[in-house]
């Protein structure tokens, strides 16, 4: 079956923003989204704050989670979608989600996590 126009945007979403955060976990960091964060210790520890601010416990602890096993399963064979739906899989149905309810989610936190790095350069 041919991927809908929707997938296709969606997985160009993940790819931007891993792009964006993720050409590689030079911050040894606490957590996933310090990890996926390749701006300065500085930077990256605001704009943790200010995405935690922005959507919650829950939706920043999803995005962790995701992060922490994106960049492990990035060490393997995996490109860089591969590692991503692999890790949002597995979360999903730790939380017994959908994949596409649970992609949806990261990519407004990925969206919103680019905001808060943009906003912590002073941008």
């Amino acid at each position: 079956m041919k991927p809908s126009h929707l997938t296709l945007k969606r997985h160009f979403s993940v790819l931007a923003t891993m792009a964006l955060l993720s050409l590689g976990a030079s911050n040894a960091n606490a957590d996933g989204v310090h990890d996926m964060c390749v701006d300065s210790a500085k930077i990256c520890e605001c704009a943790a704050r200010k995405l935690n601010a922005e959507v919650g416990d829950a939706s920043y602890a999803l995005y962790e989670v995701i992060g922490t096993d994106y960049l492990v399963n990035k060490q393997t064979d995996m490109n860089m979608v591969e590692a991503w739906d692999a890790a949002v899989k597995s979360a999903a149905a730790r939380k017994g989600e959908g994949f596409t309810d649970t992609l949806n989610k990261t990519n407004k936190i990925g969206s919103a996590h680019r905001d808060a790095i943009e906003a912590c350069k002073g941008g």
